[in-house]
């Protein structure tokens, strides 16, 4: 609906019941999201804590798996972590995280949606 009112700036729409009904489950489903996102974060930093890294080390090495930005790694840690230093449980977790970030959490909520599957 937003891009067609960009490509359409004089399309006329009928702001009925049924657009604050999308509004809401919209709102409910980024709810969802960012929810699933913190705990996803939450759940990879518990596990890197558990191979022996420092909370923000764990913390640090969660968010850049999770938002696949290797990079972020050297940057956010001033220079001293690295990759090739971390333990082998820490970068197989790491790794399962990286994988998790990649998928989209909308898919996965849709593909897990009952609603979906029944049309």
């Amino acid at each position: 609906r937003e891009l067609a009112r960009l490509i359409y700036p004089s399309l006329v729409t009928d702001p009925g019941a049924r657009s604050a009904r999308i509004k809401n489950r919209g709102t409910y489903i980024a709810w969802v999201v960012f929810m699933l996102y913190a705990l996803s974060i939450a759940v990879t930093t518990m596990a890197l804590s558990l191979t022996g890294l420092e909370l923000e080390e764990a913390l640090i090495l969660a968010i850049a798996s999770l938002s696949t930005c290797g990079p972020l790694l050297p940057i956010a840690s001033e220079g001293v972590m690295s990759y090739a230093a971390l333990p082998d449980a820490a970068k197989a977790i790491a790794m399962a995280a990286m994988v998790l970030g990649r998928l989209e959490t909308l898919a996965l909520i849709a593909m897990l949606n009952a609603e979906f599957w029944r049309r």
